[in-house]
């Protein structure tokens, strides 16, 4: 907030759509897009209504990324975390697969303590190799199963 740019415009955005304090209540989508309109001013080939109509366009897909919640990390220079943590957090959750296989989540669960490791945060990898521990053996489980089903139809 307060740098003027896209940043101040998701956090307007954020607040129109998720905040419910008093002071968000007031906040408005003409407010928004006239904020759209100082961060990406008018470029002097367009015309009026065209201008107008990117903004338009602009603000949608604003409010439609923001709608997102959990694709979206909020850090605020005053919290007492640490950068780097904020955005390894954003970077381990963005990537979270909704509908996933079970090889699908296991390169994920690699993904992420790859970059665990990267960012040298051991105790975020622990968690991630727990998690790779489950998921073999979640795999060894359902191979097993896999070969009873195989034999038994070869044995029938």
């Amino acid at each position: 907030d307060g740098s003027g740019r896209a940043a101040d415009l998701i956090a307007l955005a954020w607040r129109f759509l998720h905040d419910d304090n008093r002071k968000s209540a007031r906040i408005t989508r003409t407010q928004i897009v006239e904020l759209v309109k100082l961060v990406f001013p008018r470029d002097k080939r367009d015309n009026d209504a065209e201008f107008e109509r990117q903004c338009d366009a602009m603000t949608a897909t604003l409010l439609t990324t923001v709608l997102m919640k959990d694709r979206i990390t909020i850090y605020s220079l005053n919290d007492q975390h640490d950068i780097d943590d904020a955005i390894l957090t954003a970077m381990l959750l963005s990537a979270r697969p909704r509908e996933a296989t079970a090889v699908m989540r296991f390169n994920d669960t690699v993904k992420r303590l790859q970059l665990c490791l990267l960012f040298q945060r051991v105790d975020k990898a622990a968690m991630y190799l727990a998690e790779l521990r489950r998921l073999r053996s979640e795999a060894a489980e359902n191979l097993a199963a896999f070969g009873r089903i195989i034999r038994d139809g070869l044995l029938w």
